[in-house]
C-alpha cells in the first residue's frame, strides 16, 4: 500500500515534508490540523 511504502517503509531517512509530497503527491497543509484543534476562526 502507499502509505506504507512511502511513509513507514522510510522511517527517519528523508525530512517529514518529501515523505508527504511523495505520498499525497502535493505539499503539506496545516489548515486541517487547524481546523481539528478548532484554531481557525470558524
Amino acid at each position: 500500500d502507499s502509505f506504507r511504502k512511502n511513509i513507514l517503509s522510510k522511517g527517519n531517512t528523508e525530512d517529514a515534508d518529501v515523505l508527504y509530497r511523495n505520498f499525497r503527491g502535493r505539499d503539506p497543509k496545516p489548515e486541517a490540523l487547524l481546523e481539528k484543534l478548532g484554531m481557525t476562526g470558524k
